[in-house]
């Protein structure tokens, strides 16, 4: 059973569980395995990444993409940098998705 007395946030996922195993699998899709290690490793560059683009605190990020493994380092880099990240459907026409 999971404790969630440590993991009040988005962002303390990747953490928590790194810090209680972090070579075990987190995301598994296709042919790719992510450990909980790597998962805080890059969501940490993730987040790096944002602030030094000049996100802040709640600004909204969009990922426009297919399904990738990468996406959960990417939600959870934006939860680690505060701000607020949203899939968009890469089938919609550009005013849709305006």
């Amino acid at each position: 059973m999971i404790d969630l007395s440590e993991i009040s946030t988005l962002a303390d996922i990747p953490r928590v569980q790194a810090s209680l195993r972090p070579d075990e699998t987190a995301i598994w899709f296709e042919d790719a395995e992510l450990s909980f290690g790597h998962m805080e490793t890059a969501s940490n560059q993730v987040a790096h990444g944002l602030l030094a683009a000049g996100v802040k605190p709640d600004d909204r990020v969009a990922y426009l993409g297919k399904n990738i493994a990468q996406y959960y380092e990417m939600l959870f880099g934006a939860a680690k940098a505060r701000a607020v990240m949203t899939a968009v459907n890469n089938r919609l026409a550009p005013p849709e998705m305006a």
